[in-house]
This record gives structure tokens, sequence and C-alpha cells, in this order.
């Protein structure tokens, strides 16, 4: 048992611990995100036409209103050293 606990507390105590598990995470969820957009896809955008039923026009205006508060984010971060 106390091998067991020093083998777990090296493994965590790794560099490369967190990163894995945040990557198995991201493809775990990515598959699952997948297969339920192509089991029942009509089902999701019935329930929510306005997330679904976006057009260019709206998905340009979301990604810009992100860039831009991402640039006003790393702005004032920015800030502080100057």
């Amino acid at each position: 048992m106390n091998k067991l606990k020093r083998m777990w507390n090296k493994l965590r105590g790794s560099f490369w611990f967190l990163s894995s598990l945040i990557v198995a995470g991201g493809v775990a969820l990515a598959v699952a995100l997948i297969q339920a957009d192509t089991s029942g896809s009509g089902q999701w955008q019935a329930r929510w036409p306005r997330l679904f039923g976006a057009s260019a026009a709206g998905a340009r205006g979301m990604l810009s209103t992100i860039a831009g508060s991402m640039m006003t984010v790393v702005a004032s971060r920015f800030q502080w050293f100057w």
C-alpha cells in the first residue's frame, strides 16, 4: 500500500499529469459531443432555435465580440507591466 501511495504521489507531482488529464478529458468530451450532435440534431434545433438557427452574420458578430473582449483583457493585463 505504501508503494502504491508513493507511486501515486510521484505520478501526481509529474509535470505532464494534469496536462494529460486535460487532453484526455477534451478528447472524451469531443467524442461525446460529436455523438450527441449526430444522433439527435433535429431535436436540439427544435428546442433551441436561436442557438442553432443563427446565420453567418450572427456567428461573425459573436466571434468579433469574443475577439474584442479578449483584446481588452490582454491590453488591461499588459498595462500592469508598463
